[in-house]
């Protein structure tokens, strides 16, 4: 993570807020927290999830999907 320059982010109070007002679009609930986190920070989501494409988050996506 330090060659990359990566951080780690902490799911806070108001991510996990944020995830329990998302629809539930998507079954599994560490991506919706993922989805708020890009919402509550103004993150650029990176997957190769297609079902995070029904968020209206930033996003791109890379890879087969799971």
């Amino acid at each position: 993570m330090r060659i990359s320059r990566f951080r780690e982010l902490p799911i806070t109070h108001a991510d996990a807020l944020a995830a329990t007002s998302l629809p539930p679009l998507h079954r599994d609930p560490f991506d919706r927290v993922l989805v708020a986190q890009v919402r509550v920070h103004g993150l650029t989501l990176v997957t190769a999830d297609t079902v995070i494409e029904s968020y209206d988050v930033p996003m791109v996506r890379v890879g087969d999907p799971p």
